[in-house]
């Protein structure tokens, strides 16, 4: 799964303020003017909570009093109520030891029957229900060799459930299921994980648990179903419903089940001899090849990489709207957020489309679907892999190069969060919540973990490891420890130590770097010394250190390879001559933090002699701290034009901070950049352009506005008009109106509150009804501006649109804007921005 956090991240952290106290974070304290081993407690997005009790705070996987063998729903959906009912019949038997209760999960549900069958004897059951468990007394006591079933006639309330279950997953989700906007279809889905498939039907809820599985469904008849494994017939009822019967024939983890009902049209693709499937709504139908179309040869690649076939027997892909989560791998079927509702056109502006999404749920088909996770604890088995697998889908469809800037681009995200938010170990047994594992440990700091081991082991090994792993652990939970064993037979090593210092413990290096050349003895001295930062909560250890250095010389590169285990290092390596400069982590992919002290020529050495991208970010990004134009000018301008894009952009973002004394130099060097033939390449020089004050950028803005096939460039040239011209910029975003596109929706709202007319008010609605819940802010603050400016009636008008979306829509973040909105309106005084006596008194009536 795809994380999407900050929707529910206001509720999480008022939950763990409320149930564990104390809890500390930690903010590193800024390095150029305090030391670093000193903290300051900060408030977090994501907070450190640190066990009480080594024992009774452990969290671990469940233990299995039963396992859950086939699992056979017969439901019916109810928009109307937002209810699904039906009945379930589970079939199970003892794990072990005999029992004589069995315990589901089953949260919020009303029930009609329980009953039970044991060789042909059925009886009704006695069962309790506190609203999350029902508790059902067996009729005798069962052992492991006693196949019985327990049959269920239930009612599940998703929509009724209390704030908190809503907060940790609600199960399913209807969507405008009263038809109250009229830019959305009326659809249903679920979301598993992590233990919420349980809100929509009985289960042992738990990812140590596999079944088999069989659901009926009956829908309209004018409704698309989509579920797990094959659809096997579709019976038309009398009543203009009709029952589809969907079988899944291998087993899976209860959180993988998936239902998505609604207005689906089918493109059918294939992969060998399987269907591969992708279902778009009507508007999106026609581009839905151009959004999912690299699947098969993707399916392909990983079958290959992993040792290990593509597992299931078909493979379906579905955009949803208001997902919690970026996308979910359900098994055969990956359910995504809205965002990837998009056209030909809106790919444009994804240089890498949205195949990096595509691969992270595609990977999880074989790790998290056919290799569970056996706890929460060890979901980096899971996440680590699928974050992985973006890098290797990079490495292998656009190149080493690209595949560097994404490991660029998510170690930082992991080290903002090592930074600021917490510290801990990748395995980690003391949470809150579930959803408190699923961060940028897991899945960035797991992902590079695994390329540090690739790298360590070499290609060969560690994807026949997979494969190994991926053998002996098929349709079966897992831990890390079994991952570990599995490169161990491959290899013959022990791998204890590495496991342990990247899964088990807090962290990673913090090292400082010198060299110098010994002339007497010619030698290469480098001294490495690990001053691990102190942190309240954690002990970070000296790590073992695997690193390649380079000695860079007049007409050749001499690399070594060197180990640090040990607090203070010193490395003497021979050398007959002084080498121009040492490249330490060529390609600069360690998961450290390494301070080096360069001179200017010896950084310039490092930026045109070595091939790799993210040594020339090194490069920058060590000029950038020297604050010199004139070095800058010197070594990155010349030859600019021959860089990789990510380098490129990397310049115009340094370019564009100098002073404008130096404008004239930029300016000439960016402007042919206007016209490459990459779009985010044209949209970050028209962004640098803009720093830069260019003289000309009205005009420039005018003609790609016209001229440019991006609705990105052309949203930012909008807002380059609203800056220049003020109200006078209407003129120009009128004609863009009709193009549904959230980068010019969230400019053309700006400057339609800047020049209110009572008739767009239609395009306010629009907007927030329909645009993607991340951008909800971008429209609802414009719009505030516009209603205090407009008449009376368009002001009544645009409560009622706000109102419909604090009452009907699903609670995300559009709902969130809007209650906001109300909220500094209700605040407002009298005669402030517009707020008349009649608009005040409107507000203050608003329904709560």
């Amino acid at each position: 799964m795809i994380s999407d956090k900050p929707i529910l991240k206001l509720l999480i952290l008022i939950l763990i303020f409320t149930s564990i106290l104390p809890a500390y974070g930690q903010k590193r304290k800024n390095k150029k003017n305090q030391q670093k081993d000193t903290f300051e407690e900060y408030l977090m997005d994501t907070m450190n909570v640190f066990p009480v009790n080594k024992i009774s705070d452990y969290k671990g996987s469940y233990t299995r009093y039963f396992e859950l063998l086939h699992t056979k729903l017969e439901i019916t959906p109810d928009f109307e109520k937002r209810s699904i009912s039906g009945i379930a019949t589970l079939k199970l038997k003892a794990q072990f030891y005999k029992q004589s209760e069995l315990v589901l999960d089953a949260k919020g549900m009303d029930f009609d029957t329980v009953s039970w069958s044991l060789d042909q004897y059925v009886a009704p059951m006695q069962y309790a229900y506190d609203g999350m468990k029902l508790k059902i007394q067996l009729p005798q006591a069962v052992g492991r060799k006693d196949t019985f079933e327990i049959k269920i006639q239930y009612t599940a309330h998703t929509h009724e459930l209390n704030d908190m279950q809503k907060v940790l997953g609600q199960g399913a989700y209807f969507i405008n299921s009263h038809k109250t906007n009229p830019y959305r279809a009326t659809i249903l889905w679920t979301q598993g994980e992590t233990e919420t498939s349980s809100c929509w039907f009985p289960t042992l809820d738990a990812s140590n648990q596999r079944t088999t599985q069989e659901i009926y469904v009956t829908v309209a008849d004018s409704m698309t179903t989509i579920s797990n494994g094959t659809l096997i017939s579709q019976t038309k009822n009398t009543d203009g419903s009709r029952t589809d019967y969907w079988r899944q024939n291998q087993t899976h983890t209860p959180y993988l089940f998936a239902l998505i009902v609604g207005p689906y049209l089918k493109y059918e693709d294939k992969w060998r001899d399987k269907e591969v499937s992708y279902y778009a709504l009507e508007p999106y139908f026609k581009d839905v090849q151009e959004v999912f179309g690299r699947t098969p040869e993707m399916m392909e690649y990983f079958s290959d990489l992993f040792y290990y076939d593509y597992p299931w027997d078909n493979y379906k892909q579905v955009a949803v709207y208001d997902f919690t989560a970026g996308a979910m791998e359900n098994t055969t079927i990956s359910v995504f957020h809205e965002g990837m509702m998009c056209s030909r056109q809106d790919l444009l502006d994804k240089y890498w489309g949205e195949d990096l999404i595509i691969a992270h749920e595609l990977v999880h088909q074989w790790f998290g679907d056919l290799v569970t996770c056996e706890s929460w604890s060890q979901i980096t088995l899971n996440e680590s892999f699928a974050n992985y697998g973006e890098y290797l889908w990079l490495e292998k469809w656009k190149g080493i190069d690209d595949a560097h800037v994404h490991w660029y681009n998510r170690y930082n995200s992991y080290l903002h969060e090592y930074t600021y938010q917490k510290v801990e170990p990748i395995i980690q047994n003391y949470y809150t919540l579930p959803k408190d594992v699923f961060d940028r440990h897991r899945y960035e700091k797991g992902g590079m973990a695994l390329h540090l081991l690739r790298k360590y082991i070499g290609d060969e090994a560690f994807f026949e490891g997979l494969g190994e792993y991926l053998k002996a652990n098929e349709f079966q939970s897992a831990e890390v420890h079994q991952l570990r064993m599995a490169f161990e037979k491959v290899t013959g090593q022990d791998l204890n130590w590495f496991f342990d210092q990247w899964w088990y413990q807090p962290g990673h290096p913090n090292v400082e770097i010198a060299h110098k050349y010994d002339e007497e003895h010619k030698e290469v001295v480098l001294d490495f010394y690990q001053k691990q930062i102190l942190h309240p909560n954690a002990e970070i250890p000296v790590h073992k250190i695997i690193l390649d250095v380079d000695l860079i010389f007049p007409d050749t590169v001499v690399r070594h390879m060197v180990t640090l285990s040990n607090k203070q290092d010193r490395i003497r390596i021979s050398s007959p001559s002084k080498p121009l400069t040492i490249n330490f982590d060529p390609g600069k992919l360690q998961v450290w933090e390494a301070e080096y002290t360069y001179a200017d020529d010896e950084l310039r050495t490092i930026y045109n002699r070595s091939s790799y991208v993210l040594d020339k970010i090194f490069v920058i990004n060590q000029l950038k701290k020297k604050g010199d134009f004139k070095v800058v000018a010197d070594i990155l301008l010349p030859q600019m034009e021959n860089q990789h894009w990510f380098v490129r952009e990397k310049i115009m973002e340094l370019a564009a901070s100098f002073d404008s004394s130096n404008q004239k130099i930029l300016l000439k060097k960016l402007l042919p950049y206007l016209y490459s033939d990459k779009v985010f390449e044209r949209y970050n020089t028209l962004l640098a352009l803009q720093k830069l004050k260019d003289p000309e950028i009205i005009l420039t803005a005018k003609n790609l506005l016209q001229t440019d096939s991006s609705n990105q460039i052309r949203a930012t040239c909008l807002r380059i008009l609203l800056d220049s011209l003020g109200k006078d910029a209407y003129a120009f975003a009128k004609p863009w109106m009709n193009v549904k596109n959230v980068h010019l929706e969230s400019a053309i709202v700006k400057i339609l509150a800047e020049n209110p007319k009572a008739e767009d008010l239609p395009y306010f609605e629009r907007s927030m009804l329909s645009i993607l819940h991340h951008y909800a802010r971008d429209i609802f603050v414009p719009f505030e501006k516009y209603i205090l400016a407009v008449d009376i009636e368009t002001f009544k008008k645009g409560l009622g649109i706000v109102n419909n979306v604090i009452q009907n829509e699903y609670p995300n973040n559009r709902v969130i804007q809007a209650k906001a909105m109300i909220d500094r309106l209700k605040k407002m005084e009298i005669g402030i921005n517009g707020m008349t006596e009649t608009k005040k008194t409107l507000i203050l009536n608003m329904p709560n």
